[in-house]
């Protein structure tokens, strides 16, 4: 299986000007992807930067509320993206849907189907979790001279880790607290890892332009297709906080509706869905 590599993941960017803009930091083992872009000084005269970093391991990945995320090394993918977005306050909730989205397209090229989101951050597939998302915002600045409502600059760290070419059948290799699939077990092919870390700059970049000029709406329909908590009755923890009855879908702005057992609809814009 070909390691991780800047020019072949390169050559997997079907725009020249997207190509002139990334700026690749690989290791072979490394604490933390999306630590490391936090630490990563911010050269504000580079707006138009985008930072990649990816590991072939790392000893202290992150999930969401702090969760370790562990996975087999030189088998799969722990890659984090700082992107800079004028984007309104309002939209960050459905950012982490559109990068679902995003995934679940690339992997589409690659002839794998199936796939389904789980709000608001996981890729399943057959009821087992392929891919897991965290997004941090590291900050914003308001920007007076632009226009509404894209007056907030913020940067963004996309944290995307796909469970590639290690055996599910070899539970111990990676550390998720749930059921898990790799694309090597739904393929029954080794995949290389560079194709699609390529495809997925390609698709998210497409996306979160997509997404800043008509927001979520302009993907409702293929949320749809992928929403996998469609018809189900869910409890979503939050903190100390449980919420539970129907699910009815999401807003344009990312948030989850819930119908409650008094029929009463309650949008909840982070928690963990059960």
């Amino acid at each position: 299986m070909p390691l991780l590599n800047e020019t072949a993941i390169r050559n997997n960017i079907n725009s020249l000007e997207l190509n002139h803009q990334l700026r690749f930091h690989i290791f072979d083992t490394i604490d933390s992807t999306n630590v490391f872009l936090k630490n990563l000084p911010n050269d504000s005269s580079k707006n138009n930067i985008i930072d990649i970093c990816c590991s072939e391991y790392q000893t202290n990945g992150k999930g969401r509320f702090g969760r370790a995320w562990t996975s087999a090394a030189y088998e799969n993918i722990c890659l984090s993206i700082r992107y800079k977005i004028n984007l309104a306050y309002s939209k960050l909730s459905a950012i982490s849907l559109v990068t679902g989205l995003a995934i679940i397209k690339s992997l589409s090229e690659l002839n794998i189907k199936d796939l389904k989101i789980k709000w608001p951050n996981d890729v399943y597939w057959q009821n087992q979790k392929l891919a897991g998302i965290l997004i941090e915002l590291l900050h914003s600045n308001k920007q007076d001279t632009a226009p509404q409502p894209l007056n907030y600059h913020h940067t963004l760290i996309f944290g995307i880790g796909i469970n590639v070419n290690s055996d599910s059948k070899n539970q111990s290799c990676i550390n998720i607290d749930k059921p898990w699939c790799s694309l090597f077990g739904i393929s029954k092919d080794h995949l290389d890892r560079n194709i699609i870390i390529g495809k997925i700059i390609n698709n998210l970049h497409n996306y979160i332009l997509l997404f800043r000029k008509d927001g979520f709406n302009i993907f409702t329909d293929e949320w749809k297709t992928v929403d996998y908590l469609h018809g189900k009755n869910i409890s979503i923890i939050q903190q100390s906080t449980i919420n539970s009855g129907k699910y009815i879908g999401v807003s344009e702005s990312g948030e989850l509706i819930l119908q409650n057992e008094l029929g009463e609809t309650i949008r909840i814009t982070s928690g963990e869905a059960s």
